[in-house]
C-alpha cells in the first residue's frame, strides 16, 4: 500500500468505525435532533492509483524524473 491508504493501519480503520458508531448513538439517544454525525472520511484507494498512473505518464513523457 502507498500514500494515504498506508498512512492508515487496521487500528486507525478500527478506530475510525468505532468513533462513527458512537457518534451516531449519541445523535441517536439525543432524539436525532440536528443533522446526522458524518463518518470520518477515509483514505481513497482508488486515487493513490490515479496518481501513480499520472505520475507513470509523466515520466514516460520525459517530463518527470524517476525519483519524483
Amino acid at each position: 500500500m502507498n500514500g494515504d491508504a498506508a498512512r492508515w493501519s487496521i487500528t486507525d480503520h478500527l478506530l475510525a468505525v468505532v468513533v462513527d458508531l458512537l457518534a451516531g448513538a449519541n445523535w441517536q439517544r439525543g432524539g436525532g435532533k440536528g443533522p446526522k454525525p458524518k463518518p470520518i472520511k477515509r483514505p481513497d484507494p482508488r486515487a493513490e492509483k490515479r496518481r501513480r498512473e499520472y505520475v507513470g505518464r509523466l515520466q514516460r513523457l520525459g517530463l518527470l524524473n524517476r525519483g519524483g
